[in-house]
């Protein structure tokens, strides 16, 4: 999650992910199947929903990833 976090940061200040791990071309494309987004194995977040999900209030959240993430971004 600090990784993350720290990207997030990043990618904030100046937008670019080009020296980011998974950056290659071919994992630029992604296109889960409706199987896939149902059972878990993917869900699409877009900056807009991480960026919001940064704020305190997700701090209560059941989800312990984004709780996690959240604490990560705070520190």
């Amino acid at each position: 999650m600090n990784q993350a976090a720290e990207d997030l940061k990043v990618y904030l200040d100046d937008g670019n992910t080009e020296v980011w791990d998974g950056n290659e071309e071919e994992s630029m494309e992604l296109n889960p199947q409706y199987d896939q987004i149902q059972n878990g194995g993917y869900r699409v977040y877009f900056i807009e929903d991480i960026v919001s999900m940064t704020e305190e209030e997700y701090l209560d959240t059941g989800w312990g990833n984004v709780r996690d993430f959240c604490i990560a971004y705070h520190n």
